[in-house]
């Protein structure tokens, strides 16, 4: 594929792969003096992408991002029962979910600053991707 350049000469426009791998951390901190939270929550996403030149594959660009999301429970929760929530892949799916969307967007305006086209980007988690660690 070739784009016009703003002069008289043709430049070629470059064809890359691009490969994401995630990792998705849940879990939990007390606090032993409870004044402002009694429990929170924490996602921790980490986003790896690699780039690779379509003709030269041994022209590489790598990417990471880390991205961490809390929670802050109120100070009257019943800290046993988060506890146990945090057992439930369905809810710390559920925080996953609300922290993934933002790392990825802003993974993909970092590259959209390097003017990589990032329009096939996926927004949710992969496939088969179990977020507690």
């Amino acid at each position: 594929e070739f784009e016009p350049n703003s002069g008289a000469s043709i430049k070629k426009k470059a064809q890359i792969n691009f490969n994401l791998e995630q990792e998705v951390e849940v879990g939990y901190a007390q606090q032993e003096d409870p004044s402002q939270w009694a429990i929170r929550g924490l996602v921790r996403i980490k986003l790896v992408g690699t780039l690779t030149d379509e003709e030269n594959p041994n022209l590489t660009v790598n990417c990471t991002g880390r991205y961490e999301g809390f929670f802050e429970y109120a100070k009257d929760v019943n800290v046993p029962d988060v506890v146990n929530a945090f057992s439930d892949n369905d809810y710390t799916r559920f925080l996953v979910a609300q922290v993934f969307p933002l790392a990825v967007q802003h993974l993909k305006s970092q590259l959209t600053a390097m003017k990589v086209e990032n329009d096939f980007f996926p927004i949710g988690l992969l496939p088969g991707t179990s977020p507690v660690k």
